[in-house]
């Protein structure tokens, strides 16, 4: 994995290099290895830089690539691509590197920006075609691996992150709206940030650039839960296709020139790969986990249960409240985002670990709860619908809710709200935006009367799905929307952001994610929703295809999202002692966003509310402390 930047001048004024090399250097966390930079076009306007992190073809693999007629920089993987170069090199195509990314030229030379279809992996790129004098800017199906713009009259700037972009010259200023959509509903634009004027390029999408007018986000791919293609065959013959699927994607991420670990927690999902790999390795893979002092939240018994099991080596990272207030702000300037649990923090520190024992890549579960609906409250928007009466619904959400004691309040609610514009638009209200409704009123309180009657005008859900792609839903039933909606929003703009990429690439770690392989997925959304959630278990066909290999502890276990014990939970601790300060600081007070009395009041009333409160609440407090240290850190006004 790396980092880039690439800039393009519409009227044609040269790049400065030095900006952009001290520009690049900013992120040199994402690829310490080594750092290029070249300028291109008759102008001499347009610029590609490159921070590398070398895993293929160390040696040789050093960016800016450059061909004949392009030159790109690539951050992230193409896998499978050794067939392709033995195809091209004997078509008569002239490598310069051993990289994987290199595929990249002779791909667009042949299909133009239809190459997109061949790429198979997490990947973010910039090509610059010098005989149109166009770039071609694209992002992975899912967006792994981040990709952000900003554009005005004059040029266009792209980077790996956000603080590349202002690294030249861009100040920056709060987009107030994302930020109130995103606190009081929940609600995540699949191409904004929380900078004004600074936007994502959209998983699955692509941008061909000529001039101002040319930059237009397209797509070039879309999950499809309307079942055109349903698979037909048996439930055997599904998890006999899962599981040859699964092993061929976590074969291609094994295939580096450096060694290659994984994260283990006491989830099927990590697991799962952890199981996989080791039976693809001559020796099971390193594991690296983290252990919490709460028992409710740590797993780590059941990874080091599984790795002892398979003889591997495990690392055990202990992590207390006194580290996660040593490095809030690190991991906040590094996330560019707001946190809703300090889950984000132990990420960062585990992937410190693991650089620190020498590794640059690791597998990893993410994906799985997307797309097997492994998370409880795709189970109730099935059951909802699914259930016989809705007595024997409201007992299926008392089993659930009792089973899952750290996501009340958080991510499952009994509430009984429905939100008017989903379900005019849906037929129904996901119940992971039901979680929020439980405090929504509470919440609006914690705002100045001034921001709520200059930003809420809009209603966040109507903005919202003015943003999907709802035809590619219009014929699913309501759990398949409810994931669809997860996918385009939450998954890549806060779990594969906070718990992904931004807090591994702090340390230098590459993360690939078996279950985010296309064609799996491909598979995988073809499969009626009784094999994703079956007689009760979650992600049934993939217990079921990997029940030889995983403990029968794991085949067992219910889904337990991976969260850190609530600062809110022990209000006399040093995190909660934390969250007070910041919110007590000039610079919470200088955001003009929040009423300084109120986030006062509900700060006192957390010590006397019940568990599921001070959850909810918790995730409320968390974004208020980040956003906080986001404005400190990077200035924002």
């Amino acid at each position: 994995m790396c980092g880039f930047i690439a800039i393009y001048h519409f009227d044609e004024t040269p790049v400065d290099k030095e900006k952009i090399q001290n520009a690049i250097k900013c992120i040199e966390h994402r690829g310490p290895d080594s750092l290029g930079v070249c300028i291109e076009g008759v102008n001499r306007n347009v610029a590609l830089a490159h921070t590398r992190l070398s895993i293929i073809d160390l040696q040789g693999g050093a960016q800016p690539l450059k061909s004949a007629s392009t030159s790109a920089v690539v951050n992230g993987e193409f896998y499978d691509y050794e067939k392709m170069r033995k195809s091209f090199a004997a078509d008569g195509f002239k490598f310069t590197t051993n990289s994987d990314s290199e595929i990249l030229f002779p791909l667009f030379e042949k299909y133009g920006v239809h190459c997109l279809q061949y790429l198979r992996g997490e990947f973010a790129f910039s090509l610059y075609d010098k005989k149109t004098k166009s770039l071609f800017v694209a992002r992975d199906r899912f967006g792994i691996k981040p990709l952000y713009y900003y554009v005005d009259s004059k040029r266009l700037i792209i980077a790996s992150e956000i603080k590349a972009i202002l690294a030249l010259g861009i100040a920056p200023q709060w987009n107030r709206e994302a930020i109130y959509r995103f606190i009081s509903r929940y609600v995540l634009d699949p191409e904004e940030s929380f900078f004004k004027g600074i936007n994502q390029l959209a998983p699955g999408h692509f941008m061909l650039i000529s001039n101002r007018e040319s930059v237009r986000a397209r797509p070039y791919w879309d999950l499809d839960y309307n079942f055109a293609q349903p698979f037909l065959g048996t439930a055997e013959e599904a998890i006999t296709e899962f599981s040859s699927l699964f092993e061929e994607s976590v074969r291609l991420r094994l295939m580096a020139d450096v060694p290659v670990g994984v994260y283990l927690s006491g989830g099927l999902d990590s697991n799962a790969v952890f199981a996989m790999a080791s039976k693809l390795s001559v020796r099971p893979p390193k594991a690296f986990t983290i252990k919490f002092r709460d028992a409710l939240y740590d797993e780590s018994s059941i990874a080091i249960e599984t790795a002892q099991g398979a003889g591997a080596d495990i690392t055990l990272l202990e992590v207390a409240e006194n580290d996660l207030v040593d490095n809030f702000e690190k991991a906040i300037w590094h996330s560019e985002f707001c946190f809703t649990n300090t889950h984000g923090i132990a990420k960062f520190l585990l992937s410190r670990c693991v650089h620190d024992n020498g590794y640059k890549v690791v597998l990893t579960g993410e994906g799985s709860d997307e797309l097997l609906a492994g998370y409880a409250h795709f189970r109730l928007d099935y059951l909802k619908e699914n259930a016989r009466d809705h007595q024997a619904y409201l007992q299926a959400l008392d089993k659930i809710s009792d089973a899952n004691e750290i996501s009340r309040g958080v991510i499952i609610s009994k509430s009984k709200e429905k939100i008017p514009c989903l379900e005019n638009k849906l037929g129904f209200t996901p119940e992971f935006f039901l979680a929020p409704e439980g405090s929504y009123e509470q919440v609006l309180l914690l705002f100045s009367g001034e921001f709520i009657k200059k930003h809420s005008t809009v209603d966040p859900f109507k903005h919202l799905l003015s943003k999907i792609n709802l035809d590619a839903i219009s014929q699913s039933d309501h759990m398949h929307r409810s994931m669809y909606l997860w996918t385009k929003t939450i998954f890549p703009n806060y779990l594969l952001n906070v718990l992904g990429d931004r807090m591994e690439m702090a340390s230098s770690v590459e993360a690939r994610l078996p279950f985010l392989d296309h064609y799996l997925v491909d598979f995988i959304q073809k499969i009626e929703s009784g094999l994703k959630f079956k007689n009760g278990m979650d992600k049934y066909i993939l217990r079921q295809s990997m029940k030889d290999l995983i403990t029968p502890t794991i085949f067992n276990r219910q889904k337990h999202p991976f969260l850190a014990p609530p600062a809110s939970i022990n209000t006399n601790g040093v995190l909660f002692k934390f969250y007070k300060d910041v919110l007590h600081s000039d610079d919470f007070h200088d955001l003009n966003i929040f009423d300084i009395d109120q986030v006062e009041k509900t700060i006192k009333a957390l010590a006397s509310m019940s568990q599921d409160q001070k959850q909810a609440f918790d995730a409320v407090i968390t974004s208020l402390v980040s956003l906080s240290l986001l404005g400190k850190k990077f200035k924002v006004t």
